[in-house]
């Protein structure tokens, strides 16, 4: 998603004025704005690779992240804390750097 100017951190809020009726209201909070979140090849060849891929894929230029956690447990902040949250929920797939841990 083109921006003004790069931001690397989600520390910007930016507001949209009214329901788009697209993907975009998706990506809003209730209150209508959302924290923007630039990545070039320079700061994380790996998800910008990812972002190409999916634009591609989808014609949608951009990928919501959230924080990973659930209700009650911190925010995970190491591959540890990754593993034990995706063993408490039913999430299918993790990917962990280059690794992808699957449930069989």
């Amino acid at each position: 998603m083109p921006t003004a100017r790069p931001r690397p951190c989600t520390c910007w809020p930016t507001s949209r004025s009214g329901p788009t009726g697209d993907w975009r209201g998706s990506s809003a909070y209730v209150d209508a704005t959302s924290r923007i979140q630039t990545v070039t090849e320079q700061s994380n060849p790996l998800l910008a690779e990812l972002l190409r891929e999916f634009t591609e894929l989808t014609g949608i230029p951009c990928l919501i992240n959230t924080s990973f956690n659930v209700p009650g447990e911190p925010i995970v902040c190491s591959p540890t804390d990754a593993l034990s949250c995706f063993l408490k929920t039913e999430m299918d797939h993790l990917f962990l750097g280059n690794f992808l841990v699957s449930r069989i």
